[in-house]
Parts: C-alpha cells; structure tokens; sequence
C-alpha cells in the first residue's frame, strides 16, 4: 500500500492540506496499527527486514529497537542506518518539521553514521546527523548534527569542556604534595604548642 500510494518518500516542503500529505496519512493510518500488531506477535529479528520493506535504509549489526517513535511508515524513508549502530529503547526520532506560517511540512533526512550509540529516551530532530562512533547520552534532545567521535548530552545537547592536563585549573584543584610538609614542620619545631 505505502508503495502504490507515495512510492519513495524524498526530503521537501509539501503543503499541509496538499494531495502528498493525505496519501501520506492515509498510509500511517492503515500501515501504524497493522505494524503494531504485527510487530507484537513476531520475534524482534524479523522487525529490521519488515521495515526494510517499507524502505527503511538500514546497516548489518545495526541494534535498533522497533518501531522507533515517530517515525511514522510514510517517513521511514527517511531514516538512514549504518552498521554497528545501536540505539536504546524509547528514542523518539522526528523527522517532520512544521512550518506554521506557511502551512508547510518539511521532511528531513537523519543519518546515525557507523558505529554511533544513542542512549535511553533521546530526541533527534530532523535534519541531523549523527557522526561516526559518537556517543550521545540519555534523555538528551538532539537538534543539530554531531561530529564524529564526540561525546554529547543535555537538553539541548551539547559537548562537554573539559579540562585539559597541564592547565592552570587542573593543577590547582591538585592535592597537597608530599614536598608541602618539610615547610609546614620547619614553622613548628619540635616541642613547640601545635594546634590540634
């Protein structure tokens, strides 16, 4: 049905009342409810293959809980997986943005790269990439592309600043060395009233 009707779905504006947009729901609403029932009552290894056939784009050894959440059937096209992606449970992917001045839609492709790790309950928006052997954490939102090898995470996210080791700010939150106490004792010589 998802074929006949909008065949492969491309990245673009459509109109919120045009012809596109209702073939498109009319998918969801017959494609939504048979996938969930389908997917209830089969074993998660045959989920990737049954949204390839939607025309999901997705890698081997790629670990990716379905359905992901909201990522409708008309929009699966969309959605690019690479190998060795994994991606923990309740992601919500949206890759539809909602022009409301001009009553447009705008569809968007999101790419997880090689390799990535999307944690617990994220949100990715559309139009992002999500690099190569990043990281993101849980319960992050995701409204811009990640660089390859990044760690990020927050709302929105963002990569952490973190020291660097001969800094003036690391040295400083350093303990006590041993080499402090000869000058401590030579204030205090032996036999002298020390404070406790």
């Amino acid at each position: 049905l998802k074929w006949i009707l909008l065949g492969k779905v491309k990245p673009g504006f459509h109109g919120v009342r045009s012809v596109f947009e209702f073939r498109a729901w009319m998918v969801d609403w017959v494609a939504t409810p048979l996938s969930s029932r389908f997917m209830s009552h089969v074993p998660s290894c045959l989920s990737i293959p049954y949204y390839k056939a939607l025309g999901l784009d997705c890698g081997h050894d790629a670990l990716v809980p379905f359905p992901v959440i909201g990522v409708a059937p008309s929009t699966i096209d969309l959605l690019h997986i690479e190998k060795g992606v994994f991606c923990a449970a309740v992601t919500r992917v949206i890759p539809t943005r909602w022009n409301p001045t001009a009553e447009l839609l705008e569809r968007t492709t999101i790419t997880f790269e090689e390799d990535a790790t999307i944690g617990f309950r994220c949100t990715i928006m559309g139009g992002v990439t999500i690099g190569a052997e990043c990281r993101v954490g849980s319960m992050s939102h995701v409204h811009t592309s990640v660089p390859q090898r990044a760690t990020v995470f927050g709302n929105p996210v963002e990569q952490p600043q973190l020291p660097m080791q001969g800094s003036r700010r690391l040295s400083s939150l350093r303990r006590p060395t041993a080499l402090a106490a000869p000058q401590i004792q030579a204030q205090h010589p032996p036999g002298s009233a020390q404070l406790p």
